[in-house]
């Protein structure tokens, strides 16, 4: 009775961790029905004595992780929720009834799962189990709110099968190791092996999480990038568009001048023609330079740094001396560089009498340079050498970590290096990779 009602309530418990993640989203209220009816039954398959106690727990982790992919469709999510939830489950149970097996081992008669205890000890054991169990899944659904973990699995275009198998693999052995160890009360090493097993399998479980999160940001900016250099690009074509249909224009104007009507002349314009081909010419002259850049993330970053730039009053120039089209370091790394360098040259520059950014890629024999130099507000002001340490500011608490991660990222390059200079109140940064 006592095993039953402890399976029991490890089995509200995963209901709860994942209701507590996303209702609705990772399991709903028929996904908790099938949750109990399936422990149910295998708990009477395995009273009749067809199946072990590790079968049970490893049915335990394959219901869950159909019951996830069934809501998400998604391999990795489901193995890795999955994985969590049976290995905190493994791991409470080791802060509960293990400890107090260890501690008194008279008390639990010495038989596996060491849950026979006196009723009342017993209760009072599942109370402070779903008290833990309750602070474990506050914890992942505050982490999944912060990293909006759920989310953007689900905009990952990757199933990643190899680590969904290898993490399941794992599971299924440290699961058999388990239980063969305390069925066969094998010595007390063997029992910590296990318990360190399952606190692998948490860490590798969330740690493959942040890894898929941290690569599937990254793929969604560059996607981001590309959208909207794409979509400048189609502007752009538009002012192509109304150069040739100038004279469709100029036939417009002839009606007005034959019907003499000056003032619909004057209307039209000045209130229409003039302000919106002014908008497109300075549109097209501003993108003019990038067309020697072939790189549609490196595209989309520039370009909406120059519109930031400009909305604050910064004028930029941009100079690009040959075609670029390829680069050979990974394109997010160098798109985090030259975000961190723009964004430092806005903040500093717009507070200039004349403010200024200069923005330069040169291809130079087997080396391509990306400068970037603004002008100082305070042009007697000398930059101190603190500046690429973490936490370092001139702008206030909290915002010193650009430029100390720009550093980490090309020191972290076999083939780029940097370099910043002070001088004739500018101050310019350069990269420099090389073609090896």
């Amino acid at each position: 009775m006592l095993l039953f009602l402890h399976g029991l309530n490890l089995t509200f418990a995963a209901a709860l961790f994942l209701a507590s993640i996303g209702y609705n989203l990772v399991i709903n209220r028929k996904d908790i029905i099938v949750l109990f009816t399936t422990y149910i039954i295998a708990f009477a398959i395995f009273k009749l004595g067809y199946i072990s106690n590790s079968i049970v727990s490893i049915l335990f982790v394959v219901v869950i992780f159909v019951i996830i992919l069934n809501r998400t469709r998604n391999w990795l999510l489901s193995t890795i929720l999955a994985s969590i939830g049976f290995s905190a489950t493994t791991l409470i149970w080791y802060v509960t009834f293990q400890l107090v097996h260890a501690l008194f081992p008279e008390l639990s008669l010495g038989v596996y799962p060491y849950i026979y205890l006196p009723f009342w000890i017993f209760l009072l054991i599942e109370l402070c189990l779903v008290g833990l169990y309750l602070l474990f899944s506050y914890t992942i659904r505050t982490a999944n709110k912060k990293y909006q973990v759920i989310e953007t699995f689900m905009k990952s275009d990757r199933n990643y099968y190899i680590l969904s198998i290898v993490l399941m693999i794992a599971v299924t052995i440290i699961a058999i190791f388990h239980v063969y160890t305390f069925q066969e009360e094998l010595h007390a090493l063997y029992g910590i092996a296990s318990f360190i097993g399952y606190l692998l399998i948490l860490i590798l479980a969330i740690g493959i999480g942040f890894f898929v999160i941290k690569n599937t940001n990254q793929t969604i900016y560059l996607h981001e990038k590309i959208a909207y250099a794409l979509q400048l690009e189609e502007e752009n074509k538009e002012v192509n568009y109304f150069k040739h249909d100038y004279k469709n224009i100029l036939l417009t104007l002839s009606i007005f001048i034959k019907n003499n009507d000056m003032e619909g002349l004057r209307t039209y314009f000045f209130d229409e023609l003039n302000n919106y081909s002014e908008e497109l010419l300075e549109n097209e002259d501003r993108l003019k330079a990038l067309r020697n850049l072939d790189i549609l993330p490196l595209k989309g970053l520039i370009i909406e740094k120059e519109q930031q730039a400009r909305n604050l009053g910064i004028n930029v120039d941009i100079t690009i001396s040959e075609m670029v089209q390829s680069i050979r370091v990974p394109i997010i790394k160098l798109v985090r560089c030259l975000s961190i360098l723009l964004d430092n040259a806005i903040e500093e520059s717009q507070f200039a009498r004349a403010p200024q950014i200069a923005i330069d890629i040169i291809a130079h024999q087997n080396e391509l340079i990306f400068q970037v130099k603004n002008s100082l507000a305070n042009r007697g002001k000398t930059v101190s050498k603190n500046v690429m340490q973490a936490g370092y500011s001139t702008k206030g608490k909290g915002r010193g970590k650009g430029l100390a991660s720009f550093e980490r990222i090309i020191n972290g390059l076999d083939n780029a290096t940097y370099m910043m200079e002070q001088k004739d109140g500018a101050f310019t940064s350069y990269i420099f990779l090389t073609n090896k």
